[in-house]
């Protein structure tokens, strides 16, 4: 039905009227249908559009709707597993890994002052009127780990190392000289090895990861220093 046609029939109803009631049912059922007719097959799936029946601006469009809020629901729970799981086997790892290496530092600082103190003994095992080296490198060490957290010193070994001019051999000495030094043949430095466990920042479950050093239980670390012997008439005591 034409347009014309329709506005006519509007302009004779009376609004009083049953027959003015029932003609404005049947306009607006025709209104609907010529609108109907006019959208596309596409247009038809996709939305329904309120105006072409007179009942003001409101647009809804159902599936559109239904498909953006499906998609963020979906990247929500997606999204926060996937962030949960990236945060468990990714960043933790990676976080005790960088700490055990700090850690580390640290320990080597601890052996680098130990051997430092023991260098300047007057002794080396034998305790005077001072500490021998052995026993002041010990005190240095264990109180330079303890002022970092993580770490448990459990040796804290120092030795001789006596270096031939010639050869360029060196001994090794875990005791003493057995007799005087001989500083025309040999070059004598003192070292110091610790050894202690270093704990990770975040330790992860035993029994569900199995033992693994450095995640689920601390790590063994070594750091050793060499300096020096400045008294070097005292090694044999």
């Amino acid at each position: 039905m034409d347009a014309e046609k329709v506005d006519k029939m509007a302009k004779n109803d009376h609004p009083n009227s049953l027959t003015s009631a029932l003609k404005s049912v049947k306009l607006c059922l025709l209104r609907a249908f010529g609108a109907f007719t006019r959208q596309t097959k596409y247009q038809r799936l996709l939305r329904w559009s309120w105006m072409d029946f007179g009942c003001g601006d409101f647009v809804m469009r159902n599936r559109d709707f239904s498909r953006r809020r499906g998609q963020k629901g979906e990247f929500l729970i997606d999204g926060s597993l996937s962030i949960a799981m990236l945060f468990g086997l990714v960043m933790l790892p990676c976080t005790d890994l960088a700490t055990l290496g700090l850690r580390h530092v640290f320990l080597s600082a601890a052996a680098r002052n130990a051997v430092h103190v023991a260098s300047k003994a007057k002794t080396f095992e034998t305790s005077l009127n001072k500490p021998s080296a052995k026993a002041i490198a010990d005190q240095v060490a264990k109180a330079t780990a303890n002022g970092f957290s993580g770490i448990d010193v459990e040796s804290v070994d120092t030795y001789i190392l006596a270096t031939n001019l010639d050869t360029q051999e060196t001994i090794r000495y875990a005791g003493k000289l057995p007799r005087p030094a001989d500083t025309s043949s040999y070059v004598y430095n003192v070292e110091t090895v610790l050894t202690a466990k270093v704990h990770p920042l975040f330790t992860l479950n035993k029994d569900l990861m199995g033992s693994i050093p450095g995640l689920t239980v601390p790590m063994e670390g070594k750091a050793s220093a060499q300096e020096y012997c400045e008294h070097t008439q005292g090694l044999n005591y």
